[in-house]
């Protein structure tokens, strides 16, 4: 049930950004289930002569397809979302010590016609005696407070109005070495994506990542440190020679989780100091430093839960040439608003289930500290069956006027996605 309020969660990444854009402005959900428990399925501990009985007993490929259907409550002439996506999932061992599998997708987006198919994600799972080697396109989660963006910056994040629920898979060469009660993980992307933008040709600094994390499990609680050179998933608005432009840049991270259980609760942390990050200033993009840090908790009582983080940013240089640049969507008006050197958002969200799990629901709210936006976002499912579910979501947002956020105020959507597996 948590993981409909994690997606949600997401949307707290937007507020961290230094530009926001109301083309990158969707809500939608994320399967948490990809985001945060992959790492943990390969663990030698995990995959066990059991698992590999069961996975033999299903079969090796699955069909099912899903349907998205998004409406903008004042406009109902046609849909702001509307499309159709077919997936060919297959999964195997590879004896006692390796795993594969791979999903295929090709979608339909009926709101301009196109059709797209993809090698969604791929894995190859190889086991030695105290590590695991893992390549292909998948997503790689780092951090504790889930949506925050301090240390989960491997895969791009879903923009509000994508359709797609997932963070977007990178091609990525990872291997994890335990000890113990310590894991050391090491990965390389030579590919590295940068969410598109409509519209907009993004100058991308680099292509290749790496990342280097060291893990401690504890009795109750766990930390783990970081380190590694990454490109920015989002790229800054920034106008150049009278004319809108985007840049990523590349830039290293240092940085350090932290949890501790207390009974059913959890406490979380995330710290990460970003050097090199692109920030527009005066008629240029500069290359500035930025300390991110989050703090979160999850408090269980039965099938409900809350999930509540504070999270925020600052900029040690920050003087008053920097700016946010925006483009309304409408008007393509251009507005540069001024940056605070510290900036902060919030996430309140609650999430309960019943009919023995038959429907669920979440609603989640989203703001800045200082009362420049707010977004309301609920979410019921129904699982009709084993193979038929029924998804509806809302969203509402409000912003202040002469802020970063106004192209957002009054924004809504109202979504249903029909899902069925063969």
């Amino acid at each position: 049930m948590g993981k409909n309020l994690v997606a949600c969660g997401m949307l707290s990444l937007l507020l961290l950004g230094p530009a926001l854009q109301a083309e990158d402005l969707v809500l939608d959900d994320l399967d948490a289930d990809s985001l945060f428990a992959e790492e943990d399925m390969f663990d030698d501990d995990n995959f066990a002569d059991e698992d590999t009985d069961a996975l033999l007993e299903q079969p090796p490929f699955e069909l099912w397809w899903q349907h998205t259907l998004v409406y903008d409550p004042d406009s109902f002439t046609k849909p702001t979302n509307h499309e159709s996506v077919m997936h060919l999932e297959g999964e195997t061992t590879l004896g006692l010590s390796g795993f594969a599998d791979i999903d295929l997708q090709a979608k339909q987006d009926w709101t301009n016609g196109e059709l797209d198919a993809e090698v969604r994600s791929t894995t190859l799972q190889l086991s030695t005696a105290q590590g695991a080697f893992k390549l292909g396109r998948y997503i790689n989660s780092w951090g504790e407070v889930e949506g925050a963006g301090v240390l989960d910056v491997i895969n791009p994040a879903p923009s509000l109005t994508d359709t797609d629920r997932e963070f977007k898979p990178q091609w990525l060469v990872a291997y994890n070495h335990y000890m113990g009660p310590r894991e050391l993980q090491m990965l390389v992307n030579v590919d590295a994506q940068v969410t598109k933008v409509p519209g907009f040709t993004i100058s991308q600094q680099a292509d290749d990542e790496w990342g280097v994390r060291y893990k401690v499990t504890g009795s109750g609680s766990d930390w783990a440190a970081y380190m590694g050179r990454f490109v920015q998933n989002a790229a800054v608005l920034g106008i150049i020679n009278s004319a809108a432009a985007m840049q990523a840049n590349q830039y290293d991270l240092v940085g350090y989780s932290y949890n501790r259980a207390i009974d059913d609760d959890l406490i979380k942390f995330d710290l990460a100091w970003k050097s090199g990050i692109a920030h527009y200033e005066s008629s240029a993009f500069a290359s500035v430093d930025r300390l991110d840090l989050s703090l979160g908790a999850e408090i269980n009582d039965g099938d409900r839960q809350w999930l509540l983080s504070l999270t925020g940013n600052y900029l040690p240089d920050s003087n008053a040439n920097y700016k946010v640049v925006t483009i309304h969507p409408v008007t393509r008006a251009v507005s540069l608003h001024a940056v605070d050197a510290w900036s902060a958002s919030y996430s309140v969200g609650l999430s309960d289930s019943f009919a023995n799990d038959e429907f669920s629901w979440n609603v989640m709210l989203n703001g800045a500290i200082n009362g420049n936006f707010s977004a309301l976002v609920g979410d019921f499912t129904w699982d009709y069956s084993d193979h038929i579910s029924w998804r509806f979501y809302a969203v509402d947002m409000q912003a202040k006027a002469g802020t970063a956020y106004e192209s957002m105020d009054g924004y809504q959507r109202i979504g249903v996605q029909f899902e069925q597996h063969f």
